[in-house]
């Protein structure tokens, strides 16, 4: 097996991991400003495009709800590590940025999401 990479991104941008590369895990962190956690699924939904934002879905899943701590509300971490297998991205990891801008009842500040990209190559 080659050497893992490892690229940190907050939600808040959309980033683009360049050049052919097989994406072996992703592990989310979030918090939230309310102590209310996402209730609609689409704005908390992280996308993974082959190269660009009109690339092809190969890696699409929504931050769950969860329940509140102190003033915060922390979901923290999710991991998606694919053992053995790995998903090919031929144009690179594009990685869209997450739905919802600011925190209300039942969404997430995606300035507060965080999400570490497992790969290898570019």
């Amino acid at each position: 097996m080659a050497e893992l990479k490892n690229q940190s991104i907050n939600m808040n941008d959309a980033t683009l991991i360049a050049g052919r590369c097989r994406l072996y895990g992703i592990q989310v962190s979030a918090a939230s400003k309310t102590l209310d956690l996402p209730t609609d699924p689409t704005d908390s939904t992280i996308t993974l495009t082959n190269g660009s934002s009109g690339g092809d879905i190969l890696f699409k899943f929504s931050i769950q709800s969860g329940n509140a701590s102190g003033g915060y509300g922390f979901v923290m971490p999710i991991p998606f590590m694919f053992g053995n297998n790995w998903i090919l991205f031929d144009s690179g990891i594009y990685v869209n940025q997450m739905t919802s801008a600011t925190a209300g009842a039942g969404s997430l500040d995606r300035d507060l999401v965080q999400l570490s990209v497992f790969y290898e190559g570019a």
